[in-house]
């Protein structure tokens, strides 16, 4: 395990992925050898991996996930709108929901980290913007915000959605921003009353089905920080995991992507550490078996160490986006805790 998250960590953090600026890009294009778009959601899981992973970070995966946040803070931030922008080398400066929250939880993690308040006041600051410039009146988000225009578009962006409530019931415990906990309860009712015809939405084909049920198992991670005091939350993530497992044995084992094993994974082991589940270690540890064989072993060290949608690392069409990568090595993480000192994490831990 320990050798798992060396080489995986190192290709956060010096296969190219994260430019010598702090820049994170969306994925990297094994075809071509060249990296596609900044991205702050990337950047964001990025920083939460680099410090939250492992051992407690050394200097340089401090100075690494610093990096990240510094770009993130000077480039993406953008000071009109208050919000992260996807891709601040594009004219067209669009902000997204998803990456928003996504830099909230980065922001907290680098304040832990440093103790530099200067994290704290960037995620306060967005926080609340995202209330004001974000909010529909049902309790979802739009799902962009187009800083020209200074206009949110898009139609809600389903349950997975709920995903971000960590990202506010963070803020709200440890910044006393009380408004993002009643923001988290809104989402929360407007996810339970639509959950069910998300996950029966018909699929054309495998790939599709595979896109509704990783949003559906966002929705069931977003029901976490819930499930411990709110019996709808714990029943319904209760019941969703049965689904979801369900649901994904029509797929074939070697057709699931690194990313949707892993976020299986460790909803069954933080469901049954709420005394939601009770957990089947032969079926996990055949998946953890199965997930460690999409990390790729290879002498390109733009290749070597990330988790890709193949386990044939002679494909040289694939494309690596930082994700599946940071939810593998987390999952494995945690089987391994379980398998040797015991498992203790909560929804807080996870990224």
């Amino acid at each position: 395990m320990d050798s798992c998250l060396h080489s995986g960590l190192k290709w956060l953090m010096r296969s190219g992925i994260q430019h010598d600026t702090g820049a994170v890009f969306a994925e990297y294009e094994a075809l071509t050898t060249s990296y596609t778009r900044v991205s702050t959601e990337a950047a964001a899981w990025s920083i939460q991996a680099v410090l939250g992973l492992g051992d407690p970070p050394d200097q340089e995966r401090r100075d690494v996930a610093i990096a990240a946040g510094r770009y993130m803070m000077e480039r993406s931030f953008d000071m009109q709108s208050d919000l992260f922008v996807d891709d601040p080398t594009v004219e067209n400066r669009q902000a997204s929901f998803a990456g928003c929250a996504s830099a909230l939880r980065a922001l907290s993690a680098l304040r832990r980290a440093t103790e530099d308040k200067a994290y704290a006041e960037c995620a306060d600051r967005c926080a609340r913007s995202i209330l004001v410039r974000m909010t529909r009146v049902d309790g979802s988000f739009f799902t962009h915000f187009e800083s020209g225009p200074q206009r949110a578009v898009g139609d809600d962006g389903g349950p997975e959605q709920l995903k971000a409530a960590a990202a506010f019931i963070e803020l709200a415990e440890d910044q006393g921003i009380a408004e993002l906990r009643t923001a988290a309860e809104r989402l929360l009712e407007f996810s339970l009353q639509r959950h069910e015809a998300f996950i029966n939405q018909p699929a054309e084909d495998d790939a599709k089905r595979l896109d509704q049920l990783h949003r559906y198992a966002l929705f069931l991670e977003g029901l976490l920080p819930f499930a411990a005091d709110q019996l709808e939350a714990s029943a319904a993530l209760q019941s969703g995991i049965v689904r979801l497992e369900s649901e994904t044995k029509s797929i074939a084992a070697d057709e699931r992507p690194p990313q949707f094993l892993g976020h299986l994974m460790r909803l069954r082991l933080l469901a049954e550490t709420l005394g939601l589940a009770e957990l089947d270690k032969g079926q996990v540890e055949t998946e953890a078996d199965l997930l460690a064989e999409y990390q790729l072993q290879t002498s390109d060290p733009s290749l070597d160490g990330a988790f890709g949608p193949t386990r044939d690392v002679t494909e040289l069409g694939v494309s690596l986006p930082p994700h599946p990568t940071v939810v593998s090595l987390q999952a494995l993480q945690f089987w391994d805790e379980t398998e040797t000192d015991g498992f203790r994490r909560t929804w807080r831990d996870l990224i």
